[in-house]
């Protein structure tokens, strides 16, 4: 059974998924990898093969191209939308899931994903992009084999190359971060979105933090920011850990609370007596 699976929809990331696979094939063998196409032969029930196929697989490369977030709504009583189906069956036996986007594709966030999804959004995406795929491919092979580990063998024609007397050892992997941890990290309140407002949302790509600035209304904007930044904030960007993501929010709380110091012993100058 393959050791990796390709999730995608043929009508969003078809061709990307193609091109994926065969980079994947050539890596690591044909075998170790499963696109639908493929991989389930004739006469077989595609829900039971692709269910025992997700069940096997290490790792599953979910594509998220432009229109996916949009099928997917468009399909949400399609009982037979095996795309979901995948996805929901990795994320439901806790399987490694990396999404990838291409196309220019973000991430959704949890709230535009039914409940079986959404923690699709706490899995750490990686991105190609045709003007520097080339260097992206490679990035994603080292992706892969760390989420593989000993359990992905490397196929390739070339002759070996001689090993070095004293070879210098490789740099440990980045550890993957803990689910647990990055949902306690995104129910916090979030001090730099609450104080900064639209200045913290143009920082980090949350652009609805603009409703801010409309009367009235504005001011429920601001508590959702503080009560919801952390989660947009995370799910707009790709973070090299929840580590560097509290550090950055932290310095962003620290001067949000500079620039509200600041304000208040303005008011207070200017005050009558």
């Amino acid at each position: 059974m393959p050791h990796i699976f390709i999730n995608y929809r043929r009508g969003d990331t078809s061709s990307n998924a193609s091109r994926l696979y065969e980079w994947l094939g050539e890596r690591y063998g044909e075998d170790q990898v499963f696109m639908d196409v493929d991989a389930i032969e004739p006469g077989l029930d595609w829900a039971r093969a692709i269910e025992s196929a997700v069940g096997a697989a290490d790792l599953v490369l979910a594509m998220i191209g432009n229109d996916w977030l949009t099928e997917l709504e468009r399909r949400s009583t399609d009982e037979d939308d095996f795309m979901r189906y995948e996805l929901e069956t990795a994320l439901r036996r806790d399987i490694r899931v990396i999404p990838v986007l291409v196309e220019g594709a973000k991430m959704p966030r949890s709230d535009e994903l039914p409940e079986s999804l959404s923690s699709l959004t706490r899995r750490q995406a990686f991105e190609i992009r045709d003007e520097r795929f080339r260097f992206d491919k490679e990035e994603l092979f080292r992706r892969v084999d760390r989420a593989l580990g000993s359990k992905g063998e490397v196929v390739t024609g070339a002759e070996p190359r001689p090993q070095p007397t004293e070879p210098t050892p490789a740099p440990p992997a980045a550890p993957a971060p803990d689910e647990a941890a990055v949902e306690t990290e995104l129910k916090k309140w979030n001090w730099g979105a609450f104080l900064l407002g639209p200045i913290w949302g143009i920082g980090h790509g949350v652009f609805r933090s603009l409703l801010t600035l409309v009367p009235i209304y504005g001011i429920y904007e601001w508590i959702m920011l503080g009560r919801k930044g952390n989660r947009w904030a995370w799910e707009q960007r790709r973070w090299d850990s929840i580590e560097s993501f509290r550090e950055t929010q932290r310095k962003w709380a620290m001067w949000g609370a500079i620039v509200a110091t600041l304000l208040v012993v303005i008011i207070l100058a200017n005050s009558p007596p």
